[in-house]
């Protein structure tokens, strides 16, 4: 009688270790899964926040660049380059300067077009020139390696006089000084527009 019981205890000991083990590792399983979701979650609204504010910097960026879109054609101060505005208009710098009062700029305005313009002025905008790295901070997957001029400082405008008469085919001579302008390694960013000019047609 005794050695039953001993072996019914024994049994039942066995059984219940069996349960809780049993117990124990479904616990153990359940709790791994959910920390495993916790972390997967985190590394989600990471992933998604990362995106997001890479989102935010390139819609920013873009503000960026429709501004300085509004300042004018791009031109580099390169001389003997001919180089062709947004309008289709073209500009050539014969000399670039830099002297103590500004950048001095003298060159040739083409005219392409089959029309002519009159009374046109120039109006030059110097900015420092920055790259895409610049802004925002740290460049990301969705920026990637564009590299776009920008130009969030002004250092000086200036706007030549009226030209009196540009015919379809040719260019006229402009002369002017941007004051302020001083020579950087960083190099600047010129800007480009036509204020006042009156268009007739080539019929």
């Amino acid at each position: 009688m005794n050695h039953k019981t001993i072996t019914s205890s024994s049994q039942d000991s066995e059984l219940t270790q069996k349960i809780l083990l049993s117990r124990f590792h479904w616990l153990f399983l359940l709790t791994a899964g959910a920390v495993l979701l916790l972390v997967a979650s985190v590394v989600f609204q990471l992933i998604f926040l990362h995106r997001l504010s890479n989102r935010v910097e390139l819609l920013e960026w873009n503000a960026q660049l429709k501004d300085v879109k509004w300042l004018g054609s791009t031109v580099f101060p390169n001389s003997n380059v001919i180089q062709f505005l947004d309008n289709g208009f073209s500009i050539e710098f014969e000399q670039v300067i830099y002297e103590p009062t500004g950048l001095h700029l003298t060159g040739f305005f083409g005219n392409p077009k089959s029309l002519t313009i009159r009374g046109a002025r120039l109006r030059f905008s110097a900015r420092r020139n920055a790259s895409l790295e610049d802004y925002p901070k740290g460049s990301n997957e969705a920026i990637g390696d564009f590299k776009v001029l920008r130009s969030p400082e002004e250092i000086g405008i200036a706007e030549t006089p009226a030209i009196d008469t540009i015919l379809s085919g040719t260019r006229a001579r402009f002369d002017v000084t941007i004051p302020n302008v001083r020579y950087t390694k960083d190099g600047l960013m010129l800007y480009v527009s036509l204020n006042n000019e009156r268009y007739s047609y080539i019929h």
